[in-house]
């Protein structure tokens, strides 16, 4: 029997089950939401994962796993780089004119 859980709190869930877990596949983040009483289609955690900024990389073991995006970096110290903002396998740079 699923929790009656609303979208933002189901993400929040997600957030926490990936920080505190592996997650390495859509399959195992469905089946960690169902462990929590949460039940969802694989369509629903891949958006989850979208809407949150989630991707795959390796971990510190090599194993490959799902971790949020970090936020914008800021540096103020730097007259050439105003920020660095992770987006997927790429990283988004914004300059100076």
């Amino acid at each position: 029997m699923s929790k009656d859980i609303t979208p933002t709190a189901r993400k929040t869930l997600v957030a926490k089950l990936i920080a505190s877990e592996t997650i390495d596949s859509q399959e195992a983040l469905v089946h960690a939401l169902k462990k929590a009483g949460v039940i969802v289609t694989q369509a629903t955690a891949s958006r989850d994962l979208l809407d949150l900024g989630a991707h795959r990389e390796r971990d510190r073991e090599g194993v490959m796993r799902y971790v949020l995006a970090t936020k914008t970096i800021v540096s103020p110290n730097s007259n050439l780089l105003l920020t660095a903002t992770p987006s997927g396998n790429l990283v988004i740079l914004r300059t100076p004119p």
